[in-house]
């Protein structure tokens, strides 16, 4: 239903797709040792005052250590003057960190990792396949991770429908974007 969802509202044909649910999202940040975000301190504050504690404190460079447990928190409060803007933003961090992480990790420890994994996540994607994309790290390790938001600036407003807040899109815009970010 997602990836009907998604060609239907945006025009993109998705060919493979991989899900990782709440337990296997913590066991993925167990098995890196967790990741480092730069995280503003009023992100931190809002989650300190959300969780009544001092879980999320920064370094000197602005960065926050996440483990599994202050991971979750981070990805999913939505506890900030920007509500889910910020915790979309917060989950493009996070994934870029992890994608960043395993780039110092080695292919042995990536093996490693995707066999506590890989029985976690649904995927269309067969199990040889995924461990020659692993053989192929080496190559990928070189790309740079991007991240963009959808609805892209400039193509949503706020309003009210039956008493609801929502946000109205412009979808002709935003497969615009899509399109222009992606097939650049």
């Amino acid at each position: 239903l997602l990836i009907k969802t998604i060609y239907n509202n945006f025009k993109l044909d998705i060919d493979y797709y991989a899900v990782v649910d709440i337990d296997a999202f913590s066991d993925v940040v167990n098995v890196i040792g967790g990741v480092d975000v730069q995280v503003s301190q009023e992100i931190c504050d809002a989650l300190n005052k959300r969780f009544e504690c001092e879980l999320y404190v920064r370094d000197e460079n602005g960065n926050v250590h996440l483990t599994a447990g202050t991971a979750i928190g981070f990805v999913q409060q939505r506890c900030y003057s920007n509500g889910d803007f910020t915790r979309t933003l917060n989950q493009r961090l996070f994934m870029s960190a992890c994608v960043n992480k395993l780039k110092t990790m080695s292919i042995f420890d990536i093996n490693t990792a995707l066999n506590v994994l890989l029985p976690q996540i649904t995927t269309n994607m067969s199990t040889s396949m995924i461990k020659a994309l692993v053989n192929k790290a080496a190559v990928y390790m070189n790309y740079s991770v991007e991240s963009a938001r959808i609805p892209c600036d400039g193509s949503w407003n706020y309003a009210t429908i039956r008493g609801m807040s929502v946000i109205t899109v412009d979808f002709r815009k935003n497969i615009n974007y899509l399109y222009e970010t992606i097939y650049k």
